[in-house]
């Protein structure tokens, strides 16, 4: 893979940890380094258009359309195998594979965000780890910071160790103003245990200012951490 062509899927430990912002100020970092950079979260829920496809498209200031960022989307915010099960509908994912490959052509660098943590079902038998299977990509973990998400991160990557996905490392994200003491050490640990190293730490951002600027320095540390680990 040359530098001209990286392509990264951005999974998480769990639901609600960050994944959309990390993805968006990645995405930012790397059209400011002059890559042409596209993202996508193929299937999302929760809302219709996906609420954070329009996140994505507003911090990013992206021309990519909402049906372009997000192919698939449901109402319900449940797993997209809940929700086909329960409500009805389908997820066709060679249009949701087919749709990525299309993005792949217009640009250097690719984004691929995941919906919820590795595991969560979209088919009965067909889960996000086996969509970053199918796509080959390398992985970046978004991973909480407070006390529990030891023993999430290292389910995490465990998982992705034994299905022989390359990780490239994870980021320590703190999503909650008020933290506690083992926000200090986790990354740490995960890091030690794991043999997967922390590419980063992003603080907190005030929800009153502009979320993209506040952590626009952190970011950027980062992308220039994958591109080294790329090239």
């Amino acid at each position: 893979m040359s530098k001209s062509s990286l392509r990264l899927f951005i999974t998480g430990t769990g639901t609600e940890v960050g994944k959309t912002v990390v993805t968006a100020g990645l995405a930012r970092s790397f059209l400011k380094m002059g890559y042409r950079t596209g993202v996508c979260k193929p299937i999302a829920s929760g809302g219709i258009p996906s609420p954070d496809a329009v996140t994505l498209k507003q911090m990013i200031a992206t021309d990519q359309s909402l049906e372009e960022i997000t192919p698939v989307n449901f109402l319900q915010p449940l797993a997209p195998y809940t929700i086909v099960r329960d409500y009805g509908g389908s997820i066709p994912m060679a249009d949701v594979i087919d749709s990525i490959k299309s993005l792949e052509l217009k640009t250097d660098i690719l984004i691929v965000e995941g919906i919820g943590g590795v595991m969560v079902p979209l088919l009965r038998h067909y889960s996000v780890i086996d969509l970053i299977t199918e796509l080959q990509y390398p992985v970046l973990v978004v991973a909480s910071t407070g006390l529990g998400t030891i023993n999430h991160s290292l389910m995490t990557l465990q998982m992705l160790k034994l299905r022989c996905i390359p990780v490239y490392g994870f980021v320590a994200n703190r999503v909650m103003a008020d933290g506690d003491i083992s926000e200090n050490t986790n990354p740490d640990i995960i890091a030690e245990l794991s043999g997967v190293p922390c590419l980063g730490r992003v603080p907190h951002a005030k929800s009153d200012g502009d979320i993209m600027q506040q952590l626009e320095k952190h970011f950027e540390r980062i992308a220039k951490v994958i591109i080294e680990k790329q090239g």
